[in-house]
């Protein structure tokens, strides 16, 4: 369990948009964090490495964005998300995982994620899906997102409701 605070930078007036990394595997969330310190408008402010932890931490820190992975020990991602939501309900969850199945998307989603991104995107795609799912706006990587469309367009497809 180890908290993150960015240095004050006096060029920048803009708001940070302040994120808590969640994910078991230490060495991705040393690469995600390296990545993150890229930006000027992003501070890693907390992070997690099980959903549990992910939930008290959420709670301490009150982030505005959370970096999300789906299979993790104690509790899975899924079920930390629709936790913290409903203690923490402006948060903003992103599905950041390996998997790119359809159940994982759907669940997530229902769960009250607002984004969906495989681990293998490039880091201008996570730190441009973090800057929309933080303006408000809903984004699953396209890939996934026309794979899913074309599930749930299916006839007799269960996974609508």
């Amino acid at each position: 369990m180890e908290e993150f605070k960015s240095g004050s930078d006096a060029k920048s007036s803009q708001k940070k948009i302040n994120v808590m990394l969640v994910e078991d595997h230490a060495l991705t969330r040393v690469g995600l964090r390296t990545a993150l310190r890229r930006t000027d408008d992003i501070a890693v402010i907390a992070e997690a490495g099980n959903g549990q932890e992910a939930i008290e931490m959420a709670k301490q820190h009150r982030p505005d964005v959370i970096l999300m992975d789906v299979q993790m020990p104690r509790l899975n991602g899924v079920q930390a998300t629709s936790e913290i939501l409903r203690q923490w309900p402006k948060a903003r969850v992103i599905i950041l995982t390996t998997f790119d199945r359809d159940d994982y998307v759907f669940q997530g989603v229902r769960a009250g994620a607002m984004g969906y991104l495989l681990k293998d995107a490039p880091a201008e795609r996570l730190i441009e899906t973090i800057r929309r799912v933080y303006a408000g706006e809903p984004f699953i990587q396209p890939e996934i997102a026309s794979r899913t469309l074309r599930e749930l367009m299916r006839p007799g497809s269960n996974n609508a409701g």
